[in-house]
């Protein structure tokens, strides 16, 4: 990749990015609580793959859920909650940085876990929030991988945060998940938010005031030694146009849609004026 190139996040294109400098892939998630109970509450930091690996870079936003690097950092106080907003947890991202890294402005786009019903489940029960839910428990199945039975960002978090406990639970994974809510077999299911087959089946993402899976926002990681002006520019001038819808439809016109990954980044930066 030539200096001064496109360089992907995902299915999302950030220009300058070709530039000697930048983390590559990389993800710091911030986790509270002590080692053995510690679950991933946070901001994702998350840079465009660059410095010449164009076969990384042309990875699908597929790449954005699997951690590279884990910073355990903790937002509380001896006896206070955890804070999971995400202005806090950028906040503690940053302190908990190796000294030779910098996070830029945070984007509002979240890759972070959901619940998700299909439209006709949210009109039949009024569904707008996690919380509806309480009202047809007794009716409910849950589709998830299963390891969100027994985690807190999990079953145990939406009784504890919502009072919300499900008649079944179903432990599946990847497109399994999808067809059990089509189909019927649940009647909502975990996925992550950036997941095409939310925008391409037309389900309804439940809101999370409680933030029971935390922030999970993307930010771009540069090397200290290697921040400028312009790439600074560059890389918050592409944040403050992301945010999870915009993301997600990106991620579904390249994996739904077929269409290819250049041209939909390049769509993107001429339809916001970035390129």
């Amino acid at each position: 990749m030539q200096p001064g190139g496109l360089a992907q996040l995902g299915e999302v294109t950030f220009p300058g990015a070709g530039q000697p400098g930048l983390v590559t892939g990389t993800r710091v998630d911030v986790v509270h609580g002590p080692p053995e109970r510690r679950e991933r509450t946070a901001a994702t930091a998350v840079v465009p793959h660059a410095g010449g690996d164009q076969a990384a870079g042309a990875r699908d936003a597929r790449h954005l859920r699997e951690p590279r690097h884990r910073i355990g950092c903790s937002t509380t106080s001896r006896g206070t909650a955890p804070k999971k907003d995400a202005d806090s947890i950028y906040t503690a991202v940053k302190s908990a940085l190796p000294a030779d890294l910098v996070a830029l402005d945070k984007s509002a786009a979240e890759d972070k876990n959901s619940i998700v019903v299909t439209k006709e489940t949210a009109a039949k029960w009024s569904l707008k929030s996690i919380g509806d839910l309480v009202a047809h428990q007794g009716e409910i199945t849950v589709a998830a991988p299963p390891e969100f039975q027994t985690r807190e960002q999990g079953l145990a978090g939406l009784k504890t945060q919502y009072n919300v406990t499900p008649k079944d639970f179903r432990a599946l994974k990847g497109k399994a998940i999808v067809d059990a809510l089509i189909g019927g077999q649940a009647q909502a299911a975990n996925i992550f938010s950036t997941d095409p087959s939310i925008a391409a089946n037309g389900f309804v993402t439940l809101e999370d005031p409680k933030l029971l899976f935390g922030s999970d926002n993307v930010v771009p990681l540069v090397r200290k030694d290697k921040v400028n002006d312009t790439l600074t520019a560059a890389l918050n001038a592409v944040s403050a146009k992301l945010d999870t819808s915009t993301l997600a439809d990106l991620v579904k016109q390249v994996d739904v849609d077929k269409k290819d990954a250049s041209a939909v980044a390049k769509d993107f930066l001429t339809k916001n004026a970035l390129g």
